[in-house]
């Protein structure tokens, strides 16, 4: 069943579904993120914050979880396969759609591929990764580069 926030790997690629009508408040608070994307081969990346996916796996479902340091952004039931697919990728980013209507994967990627919807190139980094590329402070969150 579609709730509007999902996520789904199609060609090696990760995407994530935010629809504003079912989502309102993930929707309102990606807001804060706008004039931070830079346009790239009609893909949009953020840069100049510290927002990022991470993978949690203390609750009964594994959530790839959007944040910074001081918010969340929007938290997304995934599944083993997406877990699975997290876990094998040093780095990795994903596609974020974010749609006015309740649209399907297979439509959602139509759409991508044919440049019919935008789409924010997000990052994601393993424990171990941001461990290897960030300094943190004792909660975590990064407080600058190595």
């Amino acid at each position: 069943m579609n709730k509007g926030l999902y996520s789904f790997v199609k060609d090696d690629e990760l995407f994530v579904i935010i629809c504003k009508t079912e989502n309102p408040t993930e929707w309102q608070q990606l807001r804060t993120l706008d004039g931070w994307e830079v346009e790239s081969d009609d893909q949009f990346y953020i840069m100049g914050t510290d927002a990022r996916a991470e993978l949690e796996k203390t609750t009964s479902e594994p959530l790839l979880i959007y944040k910074s340091n001081e918010e969340i952004y929007f938290q997304c039931s995934i599944s083993n396969e997406i877990v699975d697919f997290l876990e094998t990728k040093e780095t990795l980013g994903f596609f974020l759609i974010q749609s006015e209507l309740s649209i399907g994967k297979e439509q959602a990627y139509k759409m991508f591929l044919e440049n019919e919807i935008e789409s924010l190139i997000c990052a994601f980094y393993t424990e171990n990764k941001k461990n290897e590329i960030f300094e943190l402070d004792v909660e975590g969150n990064i407080t600058g580069l190595k």
